[in-house]
């Protein structure tokens, strides 16, 4: 097996695991994995197989679900750093200067999960996200901007992943719509959500990238409708792009190339930053 078809085997088989940690610790049957990634199901079986031979997933009676070595890898990936930690300072400056809520979400898999939230003293501030609230990606605004810095190929791959999900919860987010969403975002540079998700309600966001340029989560402004006006977003905007970048900088990301098998896509992606 050359370099590119071990890369392509090992981008498919992480697909797979990202659609059984996405639902955890519910079990996925083959068929529904299969739907998924999009894999021919003998494709998808083999995938499996691997996967639990090196315990990363295990086979149960009711399907398969996130197996022990996960687990371990998480332990590990904890004390590498905590991410609230790291983003904390930020959202509390945003919540300083802003006196609304600054969130931060995290990429799992097909979904989003908010990590932190600091919220200013504004009398009315928005609830609709709490921490530890979780959407598929794509629905109101920290999660769009996740989705929209994907690329093409990954951004069906999710959909499909959610479209269960998003039509008994989020009927108005088809996919249609999530499409012209993403393609709205990456004109402008960033996500907003105006009463996309909760009447009067709003939110501002920007990706927020790993040290090899992969979105791992967002940064976000959330407030009531009536103080997202044209006039503040430039405003909140940079403030957003400063903290943002503090993150990834924490983070230990930089302009060096990543390595290849960080960027087998890359050149699909679009940037989602502001400013100069």
């Amino acid at each position: 097996m050359d370099n590119s078809d071990a890369s392509r085997t090992l981008g498919r088989a992480l697909s797979v695991l990202h659609v059984i940690a996405a639902d955890s610790p519910e079990p996925k049957k083959l068929a529904e994995v299969t739907q998924c990634v999009g894999l021919p199901r003998a494709t998808v079986y083999r995938l499996l197989n691997w996967l639990a031979a090196e315990g990363l997933i295990e086979a149960t009676a009711a399907g398969y679900v996130i197996g022990s070595t996960c687990w371990s890898l998480g332990l590990a990936a904890e004390r590498r750093f905590n991410i609230v930690d790291v983003v904390r300072p930020s959202l509390q400056r945003i919540a300083d200067e802003t006196h609304d809520v600054g969130l931060f979400s995290v990429r799992i898999g097909a979904l989003t999960r908010c990590t932190a939230r600091v919220e200013g003293d504004y009398p009315v501030l928005p609830t609709s996200v709490r921490q530890g609230s979780v959407r598929p990606l794509g629905v109101g605004a920290h999660s769009l901007a996740q989705l929209a810095a994907l690329d093409d190929e990954e951004i069906s791959a999710v959909l499909a992943q959610t479209i269960t999900e998003r039509a008994s919860d989020y009927p108005t987010n088809t996919d249609g719509y999530l499409l012209a969403k993403v393609a709205e975002t990456r004109r402008q540079g960033f996500a907003i959500a105006e009463g996309d998700i909760v009447a009067g309600w709003g939110g501002l966001a920007l990706p927020v990238r790993d040290r090899w340029s992969k979105v791992i989560g967002a940064i976000s402004f959330v407030a009531v409708s009536e103080r997202l006006l044209p006039a503040r977003r430039g405003f909140l905007l940079e403030l957003l792009d400063e903290e943002r970048r503090r993150i990834e900088t924490a983070l230990g990301k930089s302009d060096q190339p990543a390595p290849p098998s960080a960027i087998s896509n890359e050149h699909k992606e679009v940037e989602l930053d502001v400013g100069p």
